[in-house]
Formats: C-alpha cells, sequence, structure tokens
C-alpha cells in the first residue's frame, strides 16, 4: 500500500529520545529502503533485511554502538540462521532478548538491538 502511494514513513519509538539530527538519520536511512523495496522488493532472509538496514543506516550517516567483542558474539550467534525467514526468528535476531520476551518469541542470547547494529558494522565496513 506505501508503496502504491510513495509513502515514506519514518519509524521513531515512543520509548526513545530524539534529537533533530537523529530525526534527520532516521528520515535518510527510510528513504534508502523506500528506494531498495522499490528497484528489488522486500527482503526475505535475515541476511538480506541485515543487508538492507545495515547499508540504510550507513547511507544516514548512523554510526555503530557496539563494542567489537560485542559486534563478533552478536556475529557468531546470528550466523546460523542468516538465511531464515521465519518472522520470530529474525525479529529475535535484530531486536535481542528483551524485545523477543517481550513479544513472546524465543530470545537468542544477544543485546538489545544487537543484529541491527551488526547489520550496520558490515555495511561500513564494505564502505570503507
Amino acid at each position: 500500500m506505501f508503496r502504491k502511494r510513495h509513502l515514506v514513513l519514518v519509524a521513531c519509538w515512543t520509548s526513545e529520545s530524539y534529537t533533530p539530527a537523529d530525526i534527520r538519520a532516521e528520515a535518510r536511512a527510510a528513504l534508502y529502503r523506500y528506494a531498495h523495496l522499490q528497484r528489488h522488493g522486500p527482503p526475505r532472509t535475515l541476511h538480506q533485511i541485515m543487508a538492507l538496514d545495515g547499508a540504510a543506516r550507513a547511507f544516514a550517516g548512523i554510526t555503530p554502538q557496539l563494542a567489537p567483542d560485542e559486534l563478533r558474539y552478536t556475529a557468531e550467534v546470528i550466523a546460523p540462521f542468516l538465511a531464515t525467514t521465519d518472522f520470530a526468528l529474525q525479529f529475535a535476531c535484530l531486536f535481542g532478548d528483551e524485545a523477543a520476551r517481550s513479544a513472546g518469541y524465543t530470545p537468542q542470547g544477544i543485546g538489545p538491538y544487537a543484529g541491527f547494529e551488526l547489520a550496520l558494522e558490515q555495511a561500513v565496513q564494505k564502505i570503507v
């Protein structure tokens, strides 16, 4: 529906605080995602979701926040699931254990937003 109307949504969580720079970055990432979806269609696997989101956030100028050891650990945990199309597993790998539990999904042993942070780190490494 949104692609037919050329509507781009910028997601802002009510539980988060945003500066004007944060809103600008989120808007840039949303525009990147929209353009990607128009060209390639929706991602299906966890790997495809991570590649898209990491590239979108890198395009927006967002920098990774996780420590290198946490990124390595997250990569090890997520690696066996990169080909999954199971939404519950994708959700748990991207958003982390706390969010997975609150949504009724099985936690995978990773921190908040760790999958998204790993995706961003991998996208930044491709650019450099």
